[in-house]
């Protein structure tokens, strides 16, 4: 030990570092985190890259125009900053997105308003009435020549085209209104209701001698002796409107509501039995079958103008209570 001190010093500098074993493993997680961090900007440069590859050329033409060299100082301050690492986790940065106007492809029109407008007219009853649906095709007209040819040798009338609509136009609209029994067509079309009561009476007790009868087309529930039918006939039983006007609604003369039992008067109109039986006045023909309903005529003028007290609508002739006081106005449904 009898070297110097400088002999000391310059020993001690030749001797590598001693380092610990922490400082080792601070200094490896470091180099991972820089590699790390590496990869994800090499990611993020690749993501902007194809991204802005993707897009029109023009539109990142004029970005870099606008941006100029702000750009790409801004982009090498961010690559450093996201190089650095705070309290010892990595920073994440999100990819740029490169945006541009759109203009729309035309200008806008202002809107004219029309000055008129189509209206939709409803057909009255004798229009309808009056209107062909059917429309004959290749098929009809051969079949109509054949028809034709036929009838010449017959000595009879050629049927024209138009006679052929009119008439297979008919044969449809009954057709379809003799299959709505029960009021539908699907599978309980037909299907009688065993506690169903009289439309006229509004009571479902039944006798021997007066049974409720149901209409085959509209399924109609009236008594014998209500509706007017002194026996049950055999086979198929329509109501009076079914039967006289199968294709045609029909309106009560004396009453704004529809659907019900109806009877033709004596002028040609229909009237509800109810409203018959209901208003002094009318009166029946025929006491048995209660048909037609005549005596309109002799209702009060000033009881067609009454306002009815529950439904509020003036249609129709009115009936009014006896008492004098009273000035309740009701119509007969």
């Amino acid at each position: 030990n009898n070297s110097s001190p400088a002999e000391v010093c310059s020993a001690a500098d030749a001797q590598p570092e001693a380092r610990s074993p922490s400082s080792e493993k601070g200094e490896e997680q470091a180099e991972r985190d820089g590699e790390e961090s590496s990869n994800r900007d090499a990611e993020s440069e690749s993501f902007r890259e194809e991204f802005c590859r993707r897009l029109p050329k023009r539109a990142c033409t004029e970005r870099n125009e606008e941006n100029g060299g702000d750009d790409r100082s801004k982009e090498s301050a961010r690559k450093s900053s996201r190089r650095t690492a705070t309290s010892g986790a990595a920073t994440f940065a999100l990819p740029v997105a490169c945006v541009r106007n759109i203009e729309p492809p035309c200008a806008f029109v202002d809107y004219n308003k029309p000055t008129a407008y189509h209206r939709f007219m409803e057909r009255s009853l004798e229009e309808l009435d009056e209107h062909v649906d059917y429309d004959m095709d290749e098929e009809d007209c051969g079949w109509l020549e054949d028809v034709n040819e036929q009838r010449e040798k017959e000595s009879l009338t050629p049927v024209t085209q138009e006679m052929f609509e009119m008439l297979m136009d008919r044969l449809e609209k009954e057709s379809f209104f003799e299959s709505r029994r029960a009021g539908g067509t699907g599978p309980d079309a037909g299907f009688i209701d065993e506690d169903a009561v009289c439309s006229i009476c509004n009571d479902g007790e039944v006798q021997n001698s007066n049974a409720i009868l149901f209409c085959d087309m509209c399924n109609l529930a009236v008594h014998q002796e209500c509706y007017g039918v002194p026996y049950i006939p055999e086979g198929q039983w329509l109501c009076r409107r079914c039967l006289n006007s199968p294709s045609r609604a029909v309106d009560c003369v004396l009453c704004p509501n529809t659907g019900g039992a109806f009877k033709q008067t004596d002028t040609g109109q229909w009237a509800h039995v109810v409203c018959a039986l209901w208003i002094p006045e009318v009166q029946f023909s025929n006491a048995v079958f209660l048909e037609p309903i005549d005596s309109i005529h002799e209702i009060p003028t000033a009881r067609w103008r009454l306002t009815c007290y529950i439904c509020r609508r003036r249609q129709g002739a009115c009936i009014q209570c006896v008492k004098n006081n009273c000035h309740t106005l009701r119509g007969t449904l």
